[in-house]
Formats: C-alpha cells, sequence, structure tokens
C-alpha cells in the first residue's frame, strides 16, 4: 500500500515530451518506466473523454463522455471516490484550473466528492491565466502535500494544451513543457521532503490526455492526436509496463498501489 499521486499535463505529444527538456520527469521515469500509451480507437481526442477514462478505469463507450460539454452515463466513481470509499477516513485531493476536471459544469465532475481544490477559475482558453492557475495549483499541492496527510492526488497543468491551440507544436509549446515539468519537479520536491518527513513511499504516475497536430488542435484521429503517454514509478508500479498499456489501466495501476482490492480494481480497457 502506497500514496499516490497522479500529476496530468494536459495536451503533451509523446514525441515533443520525448524531444522537451524535462529533467524532472526524466528522473521520475528513471526509477519507473515511460511508455506511449495511444488513446483508444474508440475515444474522441478530447480532455473530457480522455480524463474520464483515466479518472474510472471506463472506455468512451462505457462511461458516455465524448465531448467537453455533456456529461456521460451514470459511472462507477473516479479513482479517488474510490480509494475513499475503500479506505474509510483516507485524504484525498485533486487540484485543477478547467472546471470540468472537478465542478459539475460540462462533462463534469470528472472527479467528485470532499477534497477538491479547484484553485482557479476555468480559464482554459487564455493562455497567461492558464499559466497563473497552473502556479496556482502547484502552491496549493505543495502545501496540501506539507499539511494534510493525503493518500491520493491527482493535479492537473493545463498551460502546454492551450499554447498548442494557440500556436501549434513548436517552439512555444515545447516551452511550456519544460515550464509544465519544472512545475512538476516542485510537486515531486515536495513529495520526497513529505516522504523523509514521515518515511512514506509514494508511487507517483505522471501522464497526459491527447496529443495535438502539428499546427494545433485536436478531436480527430491522427496518430498525433493520439499521442499520450505514461511515466509510473514508485513501490507501487510493476517492474514492467504493461504489454498493451491503455490509458484505463492507469485508473487500476492507482487503485492497485492505493491497496485498493482487485475486484473494486477491475477495470473496463
Amino acid at each position: 500500500m502506497s500514496p499516490v499521486l497522479v500529476l496530468g499535463i494536459d495536451g503533451v505529444r509523446h514525441d515533443a515530451l520525448c524531444a522537451a527538456s524535462t529533467p524532472a520527469l526524466d528522473r521520475l521515469a528513471a526509477t519507473g518506466y515511460r511508455v506511449p500509451v495511444p488513446v483508444s480507437a474508440d475515444s474522441p481526442t478530447i480532455s473530457g473523454p480522455c480524463w474520464t477514462t483515466i479518472a474510472t478505469g471506463l472506455s468512451a463507450p462505457v462511461h458516455g463522455v465524448w465531448d467537453n460539454v455533456t456529461p456521460g452515463h451514470p459511472v462507477r466513481p473516479d479513482f479517488l471516490s474510490r480509494i475513499r470509499a475503500a479506505r474509510p477516513g483516507a485524504v484525498t485531493f485533486a487540484a485543477a484550473g478547467w472546471a470540468p476536471l472537478v465542478r459539475p459544469v460540462g462533462c463534469g465532475p470528472i472527479f467528485a466528492g470532499p477534497g477538491l481544490l479547484p484553485l482557479a477559475d476555468d480559464e482554459r482558453y487564455d493562455v497567461a491565466a492558464a499559466d497563473r492557475a497552473d502556479e496556482a495549483i502547484v502552491a496549493g499541492t505543495v502545501a496540501a502535500l506539507a499539511t494534510e496527510a493525503p493518500v491520493a492526488a491527482f493535479v492537473h497543468l493545463g498551460t502546454p494544451d492551450l499554447v498548442a491551440h494557440r500556436d501549434g507544436v513548436g517552439a512555444g509549446y515545447r516551452q511550456a513543457i519544460e515550464t509544465a515539468d519544472r512545475r512538476a519537479g516542485r510537486i515531486l520536491a515536495a513529495v520526497r521532503d513529505r516522504a523523509a518527513a514521515t518515511g512514506e513511499d509514494w508511487t507517483v504516475l505522471a501522464t497526459t490526455d491527447h496529443g495535438h497536430r502539428d499546427g494545433g488542435g485536436h478531436g480527430g484521429d491522427s496518430v498525433a492526436e493520439r499521442a499520450a503517454w505514461l511515466i509510473a514509478a514508485g513501490p507501487g508500479v510493476p517492474r514492467q509496463p504493461p504489454t498493451v498499456p491503455t490509458q484505463a489501466g492507469i485508473c487500476t495501476l492507482v487503485l492497485a498501489a492505493a491497496g485498493v482490492g482487485s475486484d473494486d480494481a477491475e477495470a473496463s480497457a
């Protein structure tokens, strides 16, 4: 049983991640693994469906979220809710600036229940505002790790996706990915500080929802738009990555690391 942190970095195409300078994520991958995780062919390459699949372990045809604005079918709860249900008294939190991740708007809430830290208004379509939101999310996450006793958390950074929409997959996008890596590094340092103080041995996963076309934008069926990925490290992660990694399988990894029973952790691919 391990505390678990999931870092969601929105809209980071796998080849762009590999080309950028990302020492914090590289360090994490070096202690575990990094694998491409293409968005499933039965899912739109859109944030709502992809994050819902990651959160619930259900495919888009099952959870019914096909866009960012329309709620899906009643579905199995997100992994934070399931951890709280399986471990009464467990503290979890989610931190995000994109409203549907944590609020009942659009296709949300993807993560529901107590312990939510929606640290900014929905500023998804304004790069400068999203950048400020990401800074607030990092600060809030570092503070929560220092002052609370969480057993699981989901933390979302959204700026790279906004930059790709505005500028395409170029120098500015790479810079946004590198900034997200520095922010991830601050969160990972807070995890290490907490582990040193408490003796906890954390499992950390970092992932994205979808890629982007070269000119920016997503929602289609191209390889570039489906080019998602997963980095996983810690005691709750198997030494070898899954033979066929899927976004639905990320939920299973989280639940298993948190000590949730196999029946409860069963996910639909």
